[in-house]
């Protein structure tokens, strides 16, 4: 067995306003409070925020992540445009939703493989 240490990956990369609807690139370990204490300072909130703000991205990817507004946007993991990850032998993927992108299949799994598919980076 492996331990892959990803206490590091905890920043916020970008914050793009001009992107239309308005998104945030962060690492797995970045939290909810976290997010919300950079969008607010905007006037912007998250479709889906779950009520918790320790609950980090990646686990709410992950694991689905549920909220009340979920009726209307869907999981946690239906607001993410995009993701990266390191597979298990090693390869890192970066998939959208986008009809064109050859992994973007991996935007559905991801969520519902409970990180058995791999790492989020």
């Amino acid at each position: 067995m492996h331990l892959v240490d990803i206490n590091a990956l905890e920043h916020v990369l970008q914050l793009d306003l001009d992107h239309s609807p308005p998104c945030i690139t962060v690492e797995p370990k970045v939290t909810i409070g976290e997010i919300l204490q950079i969008t607010l300072q905007h006037n912007l909130v998250l479709p889906v925020v779950p009520e918790f703000e320790d609950f980090s991205i990646g686990g709410l990817v992950a694991g689905e992540g549920i909220q009340i507004s979920s009726h209307k946007y869907g999981v946690f993991s239906a607001t993410i445009l995009e993701i990266e990850m390191v597979l298990g032998d090693g390869t890192v993927v970066r998939a959208s939703g986008h009809p064109d992108d050859p992994n973007r299949a991996l935007v559905a799994e991801v969520p519902e493989r409970l990180g058995t598919l791999g790492l989020l980076t």
